[in-house]
């Protein structure tokens, strides 16, 4: 090439930066297309019945939460996903009565390529948790990436999160 670039054959030097240009652009088109293609939805529901006396326990690594108090004595746990095959099926719900309420823990795998592919975030990732919970009912709410909602409660809210709102009415 380097005795092609210098010579006075211009055409030469158009079809190879021009051959050049379309391989860039046909590899980040197939990788906006496979990103897209990767991209899966899913969904977790639970009911759990709330102990007299009892709290809930939330803990993420990722995922807004809305908190929302009723009359009931249970504990409702619906979840969201969206993000990559990878993202989804290394994400783990773990939602479950113990002698001291309700405990629901949400984890998403780290390592691996699918780590690494997921770091560049090529698709969305999203996390929203909807819980509905007795309206005595003490709750403790953390999440590592995302929104806290908490409403119509006459119980303690301690709430915490490393990225978004805190929020509570009622």
């Amino acid at each position: 090439i380097a005795v092609f670039w210098g010579s006075p054959c211009p055409p030469l030097r158009e079809l190879f930066m021009t051959t050049s240009t379309a391989r860039f652009l046909m590899i980040i088109v197939a990788a906006l297309g496979t990103s897209a293609a990767l991209a899966a939805q899913r969904t977790y529901d639970k009911r759990l019945d709330a102990p007299p006396g009892g709290r809930l326990t939330f803990d993420a690594d990722v995922g807004s939460v809305i908190v929302v108090g009723r009359d009931a004595p249970e504990v409702v746990i619906h979840a969201d996903l969206e993000g990559s095959e990878a993202f989804l099926n290394g994400f783990r719900i773990s939602a479950e009565q113990t002698s001291s309420g309700v405990t629901v823990s949400a984890h998403a795998a780290h390592g691996g390529w699918s780590g690494w592919f997921d770091w560049f975030n090529f698709g969305s990732t999203r996390v929203r948790f909807d819980l509905e919970v007795p309206r005595g009912y003490p709750v403790e709410l953390r999440t590592s990436g995302g929104h806290i909602d908490v409403r119509n409660f006459s119980a303690e809210v301690r709430a915490g999160t490393s990225g978004g709102s805190v929020v509570v009415q009622d």
